[in-house]
């Protein structure tokens, strides 16, 4: 928010959207950029989001809790029903490459995915540098090309 209002006052503008590239994703591409604002635009939606899918052994449908009294429920109602972890929705995860929103749901609304977000699916290997463990994955894919 804090950048986004400095940079109307310095610039004497207004700024209808807004792109942020997060640093700690390395692995994004121009093309990812330009998808997440095309696909924003063309959807006349509040924003548009990267995200990657998460893999069906970690499906966040079949995910379990630890009660306080140490006992096991899934975190989804329905969680039971999923038998087969193929049998779960596909769930998706913000990968961090390019976020796009307009002005007033960020500066308003306090809000990046919003009700009319719009999925910029990316299928390739995504990375999030957040750890060493990252940082040595990233280079991995990299030298590898």
């Amino acid at each position: 928010k804090h950048a986004w209002l400095a940079s109307e006052e310095a610039f004497q503008q207004r700024y209808d959207i807004s792109v942020l590239l997060q640093p700690s994703s390395p692995l994004r591409s121009a093309e990812d950029v330009e998808r997440t604002v095309s696909a924003m635009l063309d959807a006349s939606a509040t924003s548009a989001v990267t995200v990657s899918p998460i893999p069906p052994h970690h499906s966040p449908y079949r995910a379990l809790a630890i009660s306080g009294d140490g006992h096991l429920s899934f975190c989804f109602q329905d969680g039971a029903s999923y038998h087969g972890r193929q049998s779960a929705p596909q769930a998706w995860y913000r990968n961090g490459h390019c976020y796009a929103v307009c002005r007033d749901s960020l500066l308003e609304h306090d809000q990046i995915v919003t009700s009319s977000c719009i999925p910029v699916k990316i299928k390739r290997h995504a990375v999030s540098i957040d750890t060493l463990q990252d940082f040595e994955e990233a280079r991995r894919i990299l030298d590898n090309g």
